[in-house]
């Protein structure tokens, strides 16, 4: 089913105050060197362990389910996170589900039970966490989709790369590539990964009506290598022949494209563009076996997230500082979902060598 998709203009921009704090307390040291000098002074250690345990409670709270770690940016995207949450003064604990729903169902459950104040989740699949999400919502815990919407039940914000944006930079690749018109194999991500096919949709309104055809437009069942493997070898069986350019939701599916027509003998016959802006895929742009992939700005997304993330959990209003953006979740409600959309970056072999370290 297809979205509503409607933005308002970014008003304002917030604050953030920076505090200091550290991971969720699983137990605390009680092993400090020296000795009590007395009562006096094992009393005052009692004491103080009791405040600090109290400070401790009344820190925010935030979990963080991963879908895996599996893509490069996931370690920088942990690292930023849990440094951000560390200066606002929240306490912060990150899982991976390893692309298993039931793990991350599993995981939601228990940043439930342990009340946590903010579940930041990166769905393995945006239609399985209904029950999980809504369980959570009803105890008051708020909820952030973070780069896939979460479908059937409302979210407090979602934090995500301008998909959109990214598909109107891959149709100005095509365009450059095959100026004169052409086919295109394009191969997305699951059915129900809004971002993925928003960008699908978009590549789609910028080149019809022109010299340039979709000649195949086919979906991975989900995000592991095996079914992106299986999507991009579906894609070439049904069109390969025939196409000028394959247009891949990642860049692990870009080099696994890249690989067939190796092995094909057709290496640059056909122009392959990925996203995700992978170590790999810019190695290839510079070797002349990838022409495109997108940048995704993994640092600004995690930051954003965990700002918001405390800042919700504090009372904070941000309604003012952000887009928002209306999303059908579900199948009859409609509900206004806040949104912070980070822009893509185009990557060519025009601007590869500029990009820093920390890209990947």
């Amino acid at each position: 089913m297809k979205c509503k998709y409607f933005a308002a203009v970014l008003i304002s921009a917030f604050a953030v105050v920076s505090f200091s704090g550290c991971s969720f307390p699983r137990s605390f040291d009680e092993t400090e060197s020296g000795t009590a000098a007395g009562e006096g002074t094992a009393a005052a250690k009692e004491k103080t362990q009791e405040n600090m345990q109290e400070e401790e409670n009344e820190k925010v709270k935030i979990g963080v389910s991963f879908d895996s770690m599996e893509q490069e940016r996931r370690e920088i995207e942990r690292t930023v996170l849990e440094d951000t949450v560390q200066k606002l003064g929240a306490l912060v604990e990150i899982q991976s589900a390893e692309g298993d729903v039931e793990t991350q169902k599993e995981q939601i459950r228990e940043f439930t039970d342990e009340s946590v104040n903010v579940i930041i989740v990166a769905a393995v699949d945006s239609s399985a966490l209904e029950t999980e999400i809504r369980n959570a919502r009803n105890q008051g815990i708020l909820v952030v989709s973070y780069e896939r919407l979460v479908q059937g039940e409302q979210t407090d914000l979602f934090v995500a790369a301008d998909s959109r944006m990214a598909g109107e930079q891959i149709a100005d690749e095509i365009k450059n590539q095959l100026p004169e018109g052409g086919s295109i194999l394009l191969v997305c991500g699951p059915e129900n990964d809004r971002s993925s096919q928003n960008t699908a949709d978009t590549l789609e309104e910028e080149l019809e009506g022109n010299s340039w055809e979709i000649a195949y437009r086919g979906c991975a069942a989900s995000w592991s290598g095996e079914d992106e493997k299986h999507a991009v070898e579906e894609a070439f069986q049904n069109a390969g022949k025939q196409a000028d350019a394959i247009v891949c939701a990642t860049d692990r599916m870009a080099g696994m494209a890249a690989e067939i027509l190796e092995n094909e003998q057709r290496t640059g016959e056909m122009a392959v563009i990925g996203q995700n802006a992978d170590s790999d895929a810019c190695r290839r742009i510079q070797e002349g076996t990838q022409a495109m992939t997108i940048y995704i700005p993994a640092e600004e997304l995690a930051e954003k997230a965990a700002e918001y993330a405390v800042q919700m959990a504090e009372g904070g209003n941000f309604s003012e500082t952000i887009t928002e953006e209306y999303e059908l979740v579900g199948e009859e409600e409609e509900f206004m979902v806040p949104c912070y959309r980070a822009e893509t970056l185009a990557v060519t072999e025009e601007n590869v060598s500029k990009l820093g370290r920390n890209t990947f």
